[in-house]
């Protein structure tokens, strides 16, 4: 089977849960995937010349973060032919500019769309998209088993009962960017000022919109943590146009210091619960991998965690913090939640990317095998491939040997 993923990413190292979405396909299936960055690839003429048994569209080419560039990038895949048997589209963020995201299925001939969203939420989401189109449910991220591997091997090396940090938290949003999340998207932002006020008697390492970790550093920070803290990932405000998101933004330009409240009062404040958007989050994966506890304001978690099972409850108004804070110093309770999410979600294997890929292969009803059904014309194709790349590499390197 030939896979194309086409990906946009200017990171460099990746964040470890965008390159484990991506590269799951070819580490977790026998087919033969081709990974295409359209971010530093400007010439993508080779994309008329193989026709592909599957495409897939990850969440950082879906996902229409600026309005006009996510257009440019429409038309710019329009212009190809991009043939394949079945086109896939990955979304995540699905509250802001969705319209766009059904544009997106509908000009592209997207026959499958995989969402983190409820199943309650999908007519809302993607009222514009062809009704022969289907929708099926995936999370944010999953367990590799790679990580896996690594994690443990990692902590063999520490002493477990040396872990300077009591509580670590990163968010990468600066407090205004969570507005058009809605009261929701907020609360990212509160839960990491609740502890920098609240929890002095323990150590804290918490930043707001600053200090994210790229690569295996983010491991390396969870595993000199006891806890972590979070909430799940979502959004109580659905902005199908993105007319909200631009009356936030003028607003903001008038009033740069108002308090979310004054923008929810002014702008959102009666559109503000018109979605449930809440999915687990890929950081209790990767803190379970690093055996960090969490600490979790409450909620559903996709049905996969269970409170004082595998983490600590924060109440949403946040009324228990100090019983909280005292069960953060309790070493054998953390033990126990770490152990408990180790055995029952990070080994069960029920939330591993093999897991996934699987699922995506089977939905997608296609065989994990190459189409030989002409293995002659195969042949051909496959030839001329290769002579097309080993062409563009010595006129590359004449190129230099000229300057």
């Amino acid at each position: 089977m030939k896979i194309l993923v086409l990906y946009t990413n200017s990171e460099h190292p990746m964040r470890k849960t965008v390159e484990s979405l991506l590269r799951c396909y070819s580490k977790y299936s026998d087919a033969k995937v081709f990974y295409c960055n359209i971010s530093i690839r400007r010439f993508l003429f080779f994309l008329d010349w193989t026709e592909y048994d599957l495409i897939i569209f990850p969440p950082s080419i879906s996902i229409p973060w600026n309005e006009s560039s996510y257009i440019k990038r429409i038309e710019r895949l329009k212009g190809y032919k991009l043939k394949a048997k079945r086109k896939i589209a990955f979304f995540q963020d699905e509250y802001s500019n969705t319209d766009l995201m059904c544009r997106f299925v509908t000009e592209l001939g997207i026959d499958e769309v995989w969402s983190v969203a409820p199943e309650s939420e999908w007519p809302k989401i993607y009222r514009n998209i062809p009704a022969n189109c289907q929708i099926y449910s995936y999370l944010t991220g999953y367990v590799d088993e790679e990580d896996v591997i690594w994690s443990k091997k990692e902590l063999e090396k520490r002493d477990q009962n040396d872990r300077a940090i009591d509580v670590g938290y990163r968010t990468g949003w600066f407090a205004k960017d969570m507005f058009k999340l809605g009261y929701w998207g907020i609360l990212k932002q509160r839960i990491g000022q609740l502890f920098q006020e609240r929890a002095k008697s323990l150590t804290t390492d918490i930043q707001i919109g600053s200090g994210f970790f790229t690569g295996e550093s983010w491991f390396h920070f969870l595993m000199n943590c006891r806890y972590t803290i979070g909430v799940e990932s979502g959004a109580s405000l659905l902005d199908n146009s993105g007319d909200l998101l631009n009356k936030i933004k003028a607003f903001l330009k008038v009033a740069p210091n108002a308090s979310f409240e004054e923008v929810r009062e002014s702008v959102f404040k009666k559109y503000d619960g018109n979605l449930n958007l809440k999915a687990i989050s890929p950081r209790i994966f990767e803190a379970g991998m690093c055996d960090t506890g969490l600490v979790l304001v409450e909620g559903y978690y996709n049905g996969i965690l269970k409170p004082h099972v595998h983490y600590i409850e924060l109440k949403e108004d946040f009324s228990n913090i100090d019983e909280v804070i005292e069960d953060i110093k309790d070493e054998k309770l953390r033990q126990e939640l770490v152990s408990n999410v180790r055995r029952d979600i990070i080994d069960s294997g029920k939330y591993s990317y093999q897991k996934f890929v699987e699922d995506v292969l089977q939905h997608s009803s296609i065989a994990i095998k190459a189409n030989w059904k002409d293995p002659f014309l195969y042949f051909l194709n496959l030839l001329f491939e290769k002579a097309v790349v080993c062409t563009i590499i010595l006129l590359q390197f004449s190129k230099k040997i000229k300057k």
